[in-house]
């Protein structure tokens, strides 16, 4: 499982550098130099080393994998998080609602922070709207409709020693790029679930996936591991939050 194999497109490193130059002309509050931005590329990018990914689960068949990957992608975004700045963090996003409602990882989350997400072909602004820190579940806004809703197994039974698929977005020149690793359930608690995979920052916010495409939940980083909070939380937390705004 630590034999990593690059799944996506070397073109990640001009993507960041594609994103930022689209984002100096995108918000007039926002704007610095060229050279400060590749300055802060390359700050960023020492920082946060984009380790190769690791290979498919070996039970699943790799053209099988990749499709299950692509077909999952259009309920999935990628987000940028720029302080001070510069970028400074980068994840991905769960679509929950056709009109705009983002689930992501608390880790993504600085107070105030400017976030942008590729979404509908396009880079938009996106407002925090919700940050339960103890579930390490945030729900980002933004003004679009007609997005494709993720269908999440809020049944699905966990159990240690079964495969997924962990996928999620950054975003390249041309537009937002899959990336995929294996993962394997490593233990089950009452309240936690923890993965054995490839350990690295760019995972807060992906999706968890079964052999059947169908979404786990969502991973994040916590104390150097991966944890996989499950779609059901996710649901519960999206319902408690629809009933607040419309009372």
């Amino acid at each position: 499982m630590k034999r990593p194999i690059l799944l996506f497109s070397l073109g990640i490193f001009g993507g960041i550098f594609a994103s930022l130059f689209y984002f100096n002309f995108y918000l007039a509050d926002f704007l610095i130099s060229q050279s400060e931005l590749q300055d802060n590329l390359k700050a960023y990018l020492a920082e946060n080393k984009l380790d190769a990914l690791t290979s498919p689960a070996s039970s699943i068949n790799p053209d099988f994998w990749q499709k299950i990957v692509n077909d999952s992608s259009i309920s999935t975004v990628a987000i940028q998080v720029f302080s001070n700045n510069k970028l400074n963090r980068q994840g991905s996003g769960i679509i929950l609602s056709n009109d705009g409602v983002i689930a992501t990882s608390s880790n993504l989350i600085i107070p105030n922070a400017i976030f942008q997400v590729f979404v509908n072909d396009k880079i938009v602004r996106a407002e925090v709207v919700h940050n339960d820190v103890s579930k390490n579940l945030a729900f980002l806004k933004v003004k679009e409709t007609g997005l494709t809703v993720a269908s999440l197994d809020f049944e699905y039974n966990y159990k240690s020693g079964k495969d997924v698929i962990v996928s999620g977005k950054l975003t390249e020149l041309s537009g937002p790029v899959n990336f995929s690793q294996r993962a394997l359930i490593s233990y089950v608690t009452d309240k936690d679930v923890i993965l054995d995979t490839n350990l690295d920052k760019i995972i807060n916010g992906s999706i968890a996936l079964d052999s059947n495409g169908i979404i786990l939940g969502m991973t994040y980083i916590k104390n150097n591991k991966v944890h996989l909070l499950s779609a059901r939380i996710i649901g519960e937390a999206l319902s408690d939050f629809l009933n607040k705004n419309n009372e």
